[in-house]
This record gives C-alpha cells, sequence and structure tokens, in this order.
C-alpha cells in the first residue's frame, strides 16, 4: 500500500509473495502513481482524491493540526 491512512489496503500495489520488489516497483500501477505525486496530480489518484493531509499546514512536516493536539494533550496538561 501506498499510503498509510488506506487502512483496508483498497490501493494494493503488489504482493511481495507473488512478485519481487524489482518487479513491482516497476509496475505500470505504481509508475503511475509516481508520475502522479512528482506532478501533484493527487485528484486523480482514488485513495488521495478525499484526502486533506495533502493541504494542510505543515511543521517540519507534520500536519499543525496534528502537532497542536500533541503538544496540548502531553506538553500542556
Amino acid at each position: 500500500m501506498p499510503c498509510c491512512l488506506d487502512v483496508e489496503g483498497s490501493y494494493e500495489l503488489g504482493n511481495v509473495t507473488k512478485s519481487n520488489l524489482k518487479d513491482i516497483w516497476n509496475d505500470q500501477k505504481i509508475v503511475i502513481l509516481r508520475e502522479k505525486m512528482k506532478n501533484r496530480e493527487f485528484n486523480e489518484v482514488g485513495i488521495c482524491s478525499n484526502c486533506d493531509i495533502l493541504w494542510k499546514k505543515k511543521i517540519l512536516g507534520i500536519p499543525t493540526r496534528y502537532l497542536t493536539e500533541f503538544v496540548r494533550e502531553n506538553l500542556w496538561l
């Protein structure tokens, strides 16, 4: 799975018990996915089209909302 938020495994890219990593990495499905990510065409990728994580403000790559919640819950008790 290309995304840790795809908990149901709806966007499977390959299965290492059936194919080797090189074949999975070079498969057309993942090549297209990498190209769409590189071109920021997120809305053309099924699992990304409804996700807002890509658009959120971030600090050091962490969405600020989650960082704020973490600080509130863990440091400002």
